[in-house]
C-alpha cells in the first residue's frame, strides 16, 4: 500500500512524463481494457491479455523443452563421455555467455516473423545452461554408485 502511494505522489509530483510513469489509475484502466471488451473492442489487437499469455507461455513451454530434449543429453555426454567433453564444454560455455538476443535479428532473417523465430531464441537461451547444470550434476555424482561393483548391486 506504502508502494502504492508512493507511485501516486511521483505522479502527482510530476517527476517524471506520465508517458514513462502512469499512475496507478491510468495502469488499473490499461489492465482492465486489455482484460475485457469495451465498446465493441475485445482486448487488444482483438485478444483478450489472458490470450496473450497463453500464447507466451505456449512459446516458453516448447522453447524450454527441446533445450531439455537437447541440454540433458548433451550433459550426459559431457559429463560422462571425457573426449566428448574436451570438444563440446567449450562450445556450451561459449554459448552460454553470449546475449540471446544478439541472434534475434538472424533469427527473423533466417526463420521469418511467425512463431519458429520466438521459440528458436528461448532454444538457444535455454540449452546452454541445461546442458552446463546436468554436465555438472553428472560429474558431482558419487563414483561409487556408477561402478559395476557398487553396493546397490542384486545379489550382495
Amino acid at each position: 500500500m506504502v508502494l502504492l502511494a508512493a507511485w501516486q505522489a511521483v505522479v502527482s509530483a510530476g517527476v517524471w512524463p506520465r508517458v514513462l510513469v502512469p499512475s496507478p489509475g491510468d495502469v488499473g484502466r490499461a489492465f482492465v481494457r486489455a482484460s475485457t471488451v469495451h465498446d465493441g473492442v475485445r482486448g487488444i489487437s482483438d485478444h483478450l491479455l489472458v490470450e496473450h499469455l497463453a500464447v507466451s507461455l505456449r512459446r516458453i513451454a516448447i522453447g524450454t523443452g527441446y533445450a531439455a530434449l537437447v541440454g540433458i543429453p548433451l550433459g550426459l555426454l559431457i559429463g560422462v563421455v571425457k573426449p566428448l567433453a574436451v570438444v563440446l564444454e567449450p562450445a556450451v560455455t561459449f554459448l552460454r555467455t553470449l546475449p540471446p538476443l544478439a541472434y534475434l535479428s538472424l533469427l527473423v532473417i533466417w526463420f521469418g516473423i511467425d512463431e519458429s523465430p520466438k521459440i528458436w531464441l528461448l532454444l538457444i537461451a535455454a540449452l546452454p545452461p541445461v546442458a552446463a547444470a546436468t554436465a555438472a550434476a553428472v560429474r558431482a555424482f558419487p563414483p561409487i554408485w556408477s561402478r559395476r561393483d557398487g553396493p546397490w548391486v542384486r545379489g550382495r
